[in-house]
């Protein structure tokens, strides 16, 4: 569905009061579903988060690599009502989907670019805004055709469907400028690999083991001799690091 709101732009600077509910269309971000009876055996063995361990309710970090442990994507994975979701910069999306679907011909699992809206919900009262749209409770939540995934206590992600932005489109609601959601992945020292990034870096270069984004106990996945080297060699020599001053 193409829906574009009317965005006020706000200013990013120390002095800014920012409201106390704003929702930004994620338009550089997307998402690929995985469907079918084997999404999660075989995409445990692909990507380097524990998939198996997942909770419905919970959402996690993590990466997909070549054989050599370079990243295809880093992503944020959850469950939805028909699989699971991989929530990345749309840029990635393409590669990606050649890369995940390379092994997966004798596996019950299909995999598309999510045709939803990317919407991401902050400030003060970003968890009311959720709790009243989606008011089952969790960290990850189901409603009619759209997931929340909490990322951390002032935001959310919504995966929306085209019947809940239709009702957003009724609302008075404030939206901002995606700039704001960025600027505060930076301030939590998220990563994002776009595809100018990819099949260049392994995971640890973008801190996932430090965002529990890999596991080192799952057992073998796509790349998991180089990951799993760089850890206990102390060979990784390449890391992300916020940086404030004057």
């Amino acid at each position: 569905m193409e829906w574009q709101p009317s965005i006020q732009a706000l200013s990013l600077t120390p002095e800014t009061t920012l409201p106390s509910l704003m929702l930004t269309p994620l338009s550089s971000w997307g998402a690929i579903e995985l469907t079918g009876d084997d999404r999660k055996s075989y995409l445990q063995g692909q990507v380097t988060c524990d998939v198996v361990s997942l909770e419905a309710q919970q959402s996690t970090l993590g990466a997909h690599c070549d054989a050599k442990g370079k990243a295809w994507s880093v992503f944020r994975l959850f469950h939805t009502e028909q699989g699971y979701a991989m929530f990345q910069p749309l840029s990635a999306i393409e590669q990606e989907l050649v890369e995940l679907k390379k092994y997966a011909i004798f596996s019950k699992v299909e995999f598309t670019q999510s045709s939803k809206a990317c919407i991401g919900v902050m400030g003060e009262q970003a968890q009311t805004w959720v709790d009243a749209h989606f008011p089952a409770a969790g960290d990850v939540r189901q409603q009619n055709g759209s997931s929340a995934v909490r990322i951390d206590e002032k935001r959310w992600l919504v995966l929306a469907s085209d019947e809940l932005v239709e009702s957003l489109e009724a609302q008075k609601t404030e939206w901002v400028q995606e700039s704001i959601w960025t600027q505060f992945d930076i301030d939590a020292a998220l990563p994002t690999l776009s595809a100018e990034q990819q099949n260049q870096h392994i995971p640890q270069a973008f801190n996932l083991q430090a965002l529990d984004g890999i596991s080192f106990t799952k057992g073998c996945y796509t790349g998991q001799e180089t990951v799993a080297r760089a850890k206990y060699r102390g060979i990784n020599k390449r890391m992300l690091a916020t940086l404030t001053g004057t």
